[in-house]
């Protein structure tokens, strides 16, 4: 795999031919849409303009770029990675290895939180705060703002999804991981919110222990829940190329659920809510959890596309 024969002279169309030939077969369930992503990627083009423009030659240094990245693709790199971005409910969000690539699954944990927060953010102060800068207002900012924290926020994806869907929020993001906050903190001053975003580095509410005490309304995670012992099983995909310390939920998958629960009574508010991304296998041991702390009411369990458990949420009952 050290090298691949790539013809001298190629046009978008023959380009994407080329690659889908060479992926075709091996680890990629879309060898044609992989290829159409990353030639979009080198040449600069939508998808649906690389047909506009399907007799366009490439240049010698498309050519080698396109090259390199589809034998990167050939040997188990996903395409997110290659390119640098993704799509999340509608946004695109710059990602790297340092941080888990975003499911469509984990929009319906957004979708799920989303209808509790439009209760709060109606029950909370009209009074709206002085709006400082005119041009670029963002959300409309009121007195006392929903407070949300996303644990092991990752590359941002729910607290910036969040913050950009609704107003009066106030954002708190962690992470163990210096360099996934980073790109987190990129994808904000992307989205042109960095400035009403905390992020703050350190495992679970660790960062926020004496700041947010008994002051949150949600608190929200997609937790590592792999079962270590799992990991070598799954894909090259994910194995090789995504964070370890984003996949590893300990001996039982549940090592970041047991300590959120335990520790969340501290800063949730009464009627404050829990929520999780989960394994498709998890919510029953989850619920038990819950149940054993007999301070959380309303547990609930959401499907996802597959009709596989995927969230989790319980209100803390104070």
């Amino acid at each position: 795999m050290n090298g691949i024969d790539i013809p001298s002279d190629l046009t978008l169309l023959t380009a994407i031919k080329w690659a889908s030939g060479q992926l075709e077969g091996g680890l990629n369930s879309n060898p044609r849409l992989d290829s159409e992503i990353i030639l979009a990627q080198v040449v600069g083009l939508n998808r649906i303009n690389l047909y506009i423009n399907f007799d366009q030659p490439l240049t010698s240094s498309e050519i080698q770029s396109f090259s390199d990245l589809i034998k990167r693709r050939i040997l188990g790199e996903p395409v997110q990675y290659l390119n640098g971005f993704t799509e999340f409910y509608g946004r695109s969000f710059k990602i790297s290895p340092d941080v888990l690539i975003p499911r469509p699954e984990t929009e319906i944990l957004i979708d799920h939180v989303k209808a509790f927060l439009v209760k709060k953010v109606n029950n909370s102060p009209e009074k709206p705060a002085i709006q400082v800068d005119l041009f670029n207002p963002g959300p409309l900012q009121t007195e006392n703002p929903v407070t949300i924290v996303d644990i092991g926020t990752g590359s941002g994806i729910i607290a910036l999804t969040l913050f950009s869907e609704l107003s009066n929020l106030r954002c708190y993001a962690t992470d163990v991981s210096a360099a996934a906050l980073l790109i987190a903190q990129e994808n904000a001053i992307a989205l042109d919110i960095y400035d009403r975003i905390t992020f703050m580095q350190g495992p679970f509410m660790g960062p926020l222990e004496s700041i947010l005490e008994n002051d949150c309304d949600l608190i929200i995670s997609n937790p590592p829940y792999i079962v270590r012992s799992e990991i070598s099983q799954l894909p090259i995909e994910i194995r090789e190329f995504e964070p370890l310390v984003a996949l590893d939920g300990g001996e039982d998958g549940l090592e970041c659920y047991t300590e959120m629960i335990e520790v969340a009574p501290r800063f949730l508010k009464t009627g404050g809510m829990l929520a999780f991304e989960i394994g498709a296998d998890q919510a029953e041991d989850i619920i038990s959890l819950l149940n054993k702390n007999s301070l959380y009411i309303n547990i609930e369990v959401i499907k996802d596309y597959n009709h596989l458990n995927r969230v989790v949420s319980a209100i803390f009952s104070g």
